[in-house]
């Protein structure tokens, strides 16, 4: 899972974003590099990508696509891809991934 905290129209330098995985509440760790996050609730356009990650833009400029014609606001909080496969263990074109974008 990916939350992405920053516009992905940055410079790549400049973008920022939460790599990490699902758990239950009852999960604690002393490492600082795991910490808690609450996926914000809310109404989301959600559109299913499948195929390689590198051709992940695409579903995303389809699915903004798709909010203007909506008529749909986006929200202001960020937007996530959950990963629904292992791309260690699944071929890139068999890969599936949910491009979830806040709506307002």
């Amino acid at each position: 899972m990916s939350v992405y905290l920053t516009p992905m129209t940055l410079p790549e330098a400049d973008l920022r974003a939460l790599a990490g995985f699902r758990v239950e509440p009852s999960v604690r760790s002393d490492d600082p590099a795991f910490f808690p996050y609450v996926l914000a609730g809310g109404r989301y356009a959600v559109a299913l990508h499948k195929g390689p990650y590198a051709r992940l833009g695409e579903t995303w400029s389809a699915i903004y696509d798709w909010i203007t014609r909506a008529n749909e606001q986006v929200a202001p909080r960020p937007p996530i891809e959950c990963n629904l496969n292992n791309p260690r263990t699944t071929p890139p074109e068999d890969l599936f991934t949910e491009v979830c974008v806040p709506l307002g």
